[in-house]
């Protein structure tokens, strides 16, 4: 054991061995949660590039378990490249290390976390809209995802385009020109269409 830390030498020394007091049960209670969680989150995210989970009820609780499992991802990162960085030798290289894990953890937390945190507000009063010219494109032009839009145009002739389930994009009817989206106006996960 190094000599810095007597503490941990002396329970070294005692215990018989390197692992002095076993862990927890916070500790691995917390551990198995993370776990179970980020498992749920991956899960949904996987689930929405097959158009499944993109709106409703499940669409919205599908955003948060993917904002919760990227929580404890960047945290869990963070904290094991955070020690990396720290033990470098020359401090220019520490701080360029810390500012690149700072930046890179700002731009993961962006994606995932800032929408779904911003749309709390509008959960229990989302967003309406009326949309004419309304269309559903299929996205397929990814290798193993794809993609159920519905767009049209408002009234002062904007272009909105909203992620919907496939199972909504394959029973729309073309007939259908007008139709009322209600939305979580920062994530643009759609909880409701009607076709007007």
């Amino acid at each position: 054991m190094s000599p810095e830390n007597p503490f941990r030498e002396r329970l070294h020394r005692e215990q018989g061995g390197p692992i002095a007091l076993p862990l927890p049960a916070v500790k691995i209670a917390f551990g198995v949660l993370a776990a179970v969680l980020v498992a749920i989150g991956f899960f949904f995210l996987m689930q929405r590039g097959e158009g499944n989970f993109v709106m409703g009820a499940p669409g919205a609780a599908a955003q948060y378990f993917v904002a919760v499992a990227a929580l404890f991802i960047v945290g869990y990162a963070g904290s094991v490249l955070g020690r990396g960085a720290v033990s470098l030798a020359s401090w220019p290289k520490r701080i360029a290390a810390m500012l690149a894990l700072a930046a890179a953890a700002v731009l993961l937390l962006w994606i995932f976390v800032a929408a779904p945190i911003l749309d709390i507000p509008y959960l229990a009063r989302p967003s309406t809209i009326t949309l004419s010219e309304v269309e559903t494109v299929v996205d397929d032009g990814y290798e193993y995802s794809v993609f159920y839009k519905l767009q049209g145009v408002d009234a002062a002739g904007e272009l909105h385009i909203f992620s919907i389930d496939r199972a909504a994009c394959e029973g729309w009817d073309p007939a259908v020109r007008r139709a009322s989206v209600t939305y979580l106006p920062h994530s643009k996960t759609v909880l409701a269409i009607e076709s007007l």
